[in-house]
């Protein structure tokens, strides 16, 4: 996220170090003429239940009573309603929170039901309807931060997501939540996720030809220049597969899938697609 200085400049919350003189400010919406003031939040960890400890990114807060104007791209509320308007095919309001709708059905389905298969053609045109939302929503939250990142939530098959749960990277220090989601992921055997790397180890066939791969990783680093990384997965002869084929090292993408696992020999996350629709290029 970023916000004006009084200096002038603009900053994203992450330029800003521990120890900046720049840290107190003051700071001020960057949309032209909007006069709401921001407060800047350092990076910083917190307990979530009995899981892992959560990272939280530097961002910048609303710090005022002030309103932004209603053409400020920084207006949470305004977005929402334009989100609400271009996909409406995928999004549900719930009072101050848009639901993106994700999978067939609005109830998980009991296990003796028996699951009737959806045509190839349907299951593309949603991933496609999905991933456009998913990435319209992902650009408002990385640009607005806190007020957006509360208030969009993901529906997959009747489980509920918060927007944490199911976004991640493209930056080191987002991505880093990754591999721990998946390796204690218990309360469903599927997760929908999105997640935005770049590519370290283009796509390649393993040694028996059984899967084609390619390794991940985020834009930047953590202290100490600690990569994070993660693996994609799809079968050879398939159109998935030969995507992943195309995957060159510093490209960046989009991923969306959810059918996740853990790789104990490399300790790494990993995605096994099986439709392009769940892959999108990004500049």
């Amino acid at each position: 996220m970023k916000a004006l200085h009084a200096n002038g400049q603009i900053y994203e919350a992450s330029e800003i170090r521990s120890g900046s003189a720049l840290k107190s400010g003051p700071w001020f919406c960057p949309g032209d003429g909007c006069e709401v003031r921001f407060k800047f939040h350092r990076a910083a960890s917190y307990a979530a239940g009995d899981a892992e400890r959560v990272a939280r990114q530097a961002t910048f807060v609303h710090s005022d009573e002030r309103e932004h104007s209603s053409e400020c791209p920084f207006n949470a509320k305004a977005e929402r309603q334009r989100l609400l308007n271009e996909h409406a095919s995928t999004l549900i309001r719930r009072g101050e929170t848009l639901l993106l709708m994700y999978g067939a059905g609005s109830e998980p389905a009991k296990p003796s039901t028996p699951v009737e298969p959806r045509p190839a053609g349907a299951v593309r045109e949603q991933y496609a309807a999905v991933m456009s939302t998913a990435l319209d929503i992902a650009r408002v939250v990385d640009r607005i931060g806190e007020p957006a990142l509360e208030s969009h939530w993901v529906r997959h098959q009747g489980i509920n997501y918060t927007w944490r749960e199911f976004s991640y990277g493209p930056d080191a220090q987002d991505l880093s939540r990754l591999t721990p989601s998946v390796r204690g992921q218990v309360t469903a055997k599927t997760w929908p996720r999105l997640v935005r790397a770049v590519v370290h180890n283009g796509g390649s066939l393993n040694s028996s030809e059984s899967w084609v791969m390619a390794r991940m990783t985020a834009v930047d680093t953590l202290p100490g220049n600690k990569a994070v990384k993660f693996w994609v997965f799809a079968r050879p002869n398939t159109d998935a597969g030969s995507l992943l084929l195309t995957f060159m090292a510093e490209q960046t993408y989009a991923l969306l899938g959810e059918w996740w696992d853990f790789m104990t020999r490399t300790e790494e996350a990993s995605l096994t697609i099986e439709q392009t629709s769940q892959v999108s290029r990004l500049a």
